[in-house]
């Protein structure tokens, strides 16, 4: 499997670009909904402000 995938790559660069850009933009979308998820539950239980924050991010 090894030989095969690094032949892959170098075979066909540009869609391997393409491919490592697409796994960042994944990668980047799933960090920031982690955050999100996290900084929501800390705040809704810190202060009341979080049900506002809460329905802006429903909003967006």
């Amino acid at each position: 499997m090894n030989i095969s995938f690094e032949r892959f790559i170098l075979g066909d660069v540009e869609l391997n670009l393409s491919f490592v850009y697409v796994a960042i933009v994944v990668v980047s979308i799933m960090v920031i909904l982690a955050v999100t998820r996290v900084l929501k539950s800390r705040v809704e239980v810190k202060s009341p402000r979080g049900i506002v924050s809460h329905d802006l991010s429903k909003c967006i």
